[in-house]
């Protein structure tokens, strides 16, 4: 049988995610976007945005320093990491369920999102995505922080 697929939205994990072009909710594998697929989105921080944001937490929020003695070190966590978006919206934008037409129009949409405005750079990668830490205090799951 001969199947055609004009886009796909999913696949969570890295694994399934690099060998393909495709719109990914969750994979945060930098390599997803670097390929040079132009079929290629992520809706979340992906790890060398998350490695930055962390290690500016830590040392903002946590007072961390490089020098140790707070059992972190905030240039290690950076070095360490070195709403879904559907085509539907981008086809309609472009008129063409061919990915030639709709990709470009998927690249330049922006849109409020559950996790807020979702806009995505020249990789594909979202901008300015969010990371929201949680911490767990006498069995209650608490917000510390929004970074970015």
């Amino acid at each position: 049988m001969d199947v055609h697929a004009n886009g796909v939205v999913g696949h969570l994990t890295p694994g399934a995610t690099l060998p393909s072009s495709q719109i990914t909710p969750s994979s945060t594998n930098p390599t997803h976007t670097r390929q040079g697929f132009t079929g290629a989105f992520r809706l979340v921080a992906d790890d060398v945005q998350q490695g930055g944001a962390l290690g500016r937490y830590a040392a903002q929020a946590l007072k961390a320093t490089d020098r140790g003695g707070d059992g972190l070190c905030r240039s290690e966590m950076i070095t360490l990491s070195a709403n879904a978006l559907g085509d539907e919206a981008a086809m309609q934008a472009a008129g063409s369920v061919g990915p030639q037409k709709y990709l470009p129009a998927l690249k330049a949409s922006q849109h409020q999102g559950a996790s807020g405005h979702v806009v995505f750079d020249e990789k594909g990668d979202r901008k300015n995505a969010a990371l929201t830490l949680y911490t767990v205090k006498a069995g209650q799951r608490l917000k510390l922080a929004v970074i970015r």
